[in-house]
């Protein structure tokens, strides 16, 4: 009988935790874009066709789309997300991966939140911008990202602020007879900046 009670107790509790973490926590999308720093990768290129191709550009883009859950707490709002989106530079393709915050809250409703933020990504599919793709293969790779991130507003629609610093490395190597890439290794590591929403 003692055992029963203790386990009813331990249930009961279980239950409260549960709800009072519902309570104050919840799911979120979120959907965000921006400019991506690649200093590396400006002057890559790609000769084939009897064509160089060269990408004179340190900058590419990233566009997101999160789903995660929320955990809002006294000081602090601490959220788990996956990702899917798209990336475009010396190389286009999708991404795949997750992220994770902690941001302390400021304000007397903490309508503004600011934190540490890390994540992981797979890039995809990357495929070379230009018409020499055909002279090149390039592998996909799997990216970490450290950074900051910030929201401000209400708690139904928020806007959202990441800067991260983003490691990622492409192996390229030659295809269809030419030339082909001008390095072995497509360095995509540089500093990435997105806005966007929250709800």
């Amino acid at each position: 009988m003692k055992r029963m009670s203790k386990a009813v107790v331990v249930a009961v509790m279980a239950l409260m935790v549960t709800s009072v973490a519902q309570a104050e926590s919840g799911t979120f999308w979120e959907f965000t874009g921006g400019l991506w720093a690649v200093p590396e990768a400006d002057g890559f290129a790609v000769t084939g066709g009897g064509l160089i191709e060269q990408y004179d550009a340190a900058i590419a883009f990233a566009m997101n789309a999160k789903f995660g859950y929320e955990f809002d707490m006294e000081s602090g709002v601490a959220d788990v997300a996956g990702l899917a989106g798209m990336y475009a530079g010396p190389v286009v393709g999708l991404t795949f991966g997750g992220d994770a915050s902690y941001r302390f809250k400021f304000g007397e409703k903490g309508g503004f939140t600011i934190g540490p933020h890390v994540g992981l990504n797979l890039y995809t599919l990357p495929t070379w911008i230009g018409d020499n793709n055909d002279y090149v293969d390039f592998d996909g790779t799997v990216g970490g990202l450290l950074g900051i991130k910030a929201t401000f507003g209400s708690r139904k629609v928020r806007g959202v602020l990441t800067a991260d610093f983003v490691a990622a490395k492409f192996d390229a190597k030659s295809a269809g007879g030419g030339l082909g890439p001008s390095e072995s290794e497509l360095d995509m590591g540089g500093f990435l900046i997105q806005g966007g929403v929250q709800f």
